[in-house]
């Protein structure tokens, strides 16, 4: 994916995870305008975020197949994220393998 996935609290337990910009897989090339929002769990004795899929919000120049965002992204309705603080704003998020990217609280 080339483009921005943006991290939004909505209270202390839903979280919306926004995806934008372009989506190459081996069917093409695709735009990329959602919003998935997940139910929140966060584990602060070991800085673990529990997220659980609810809902999704699909724009209308998304011109990427539910099937194929799932396949890119998701794999399965649950994710597990670490959170390490990097700065006063700044969290850098992992999963379980690798560092994903870097959230900066506005």
């Amino acid at each position: 994916m080339e483009g921005s996935i943006s991290l939004v609290t909505l209270g202390s337990k839903r979280m919306a995870v926004g995806f934008s910009g372009q989506l190459s897989t081996e069917k093409g090339h695709f735009t990329l305008s959602r919003t998935l929002i997940m139910n929140s769990l966060y584990h602060p004795e070991n800085h673990i975020l529990e997220l659980n899929y609810a809902s999704s919000i699909v724009s209308a120049v998304d011109t990427t197949s539910d099937d194929d965002f799932y396949h890119a992204f998701m794999k399965k309705n649950d994710f597990i994220l670490k959170l390490s603080q990097l700065s006063d704003n700044a969290l850098l998020v992992s999963d379980r393998t690798s560092p994903l990217y870097v959230c900066i609280a506005q």
